[in-house]
C-alpha cells in the first residue's frame, strides 16, 4: 500500500523535536474523520471479505489524500 510509506513520516514527523503542522483544528478533523473508515476495511477484513475492505480502502484514499495535504501543506514550523 502507498499510504504506509505517508503513514510513517507522519509518526516520524510527530514524534520529531520540530512539527511541521499547516492548520491543526482541520488537520485533526480530517484524521478523526478517516477514523470510522478505518474501521470498517478492519471489520471487513476481520470478517473474511477482503474484496470489501479493499473497495472500502480504495474509496479513503481521496479522505486520506485531502488529510495529508491539510495537514502539511504551508510547512509552518512549530517546536514542540
Amino acid at each position: 500500500m502507498t499510504m504506509v510509506p505517508d503513514a510513517e513520516k507522519a509518526y516520524t514527523d510527530c514524534t520529531s523535536g520540530t512539527k511541521e503542522l499547516r492548520d491543526l483544528p482541520t488537520c485533526i478533523t480530517d484524521i478523526e474523520g478517516l477514523i470510522p473508515e478505518v474501521e470498517a476495511v478492519i471489520a471487513d477484513f476481520k470478517a473474511g471479505n477482503e474484496a470489501q475492505a479493499l473497495a472500502d480502502l480504495a474509496k479513503m484514499v481521496p479522505d486520506a489524500e485531502k488529510a495529508y495535504s491539510d495537514c502539511t501543506s504551508g510547512k509552518k514550523m512549530v517546536s514542540s
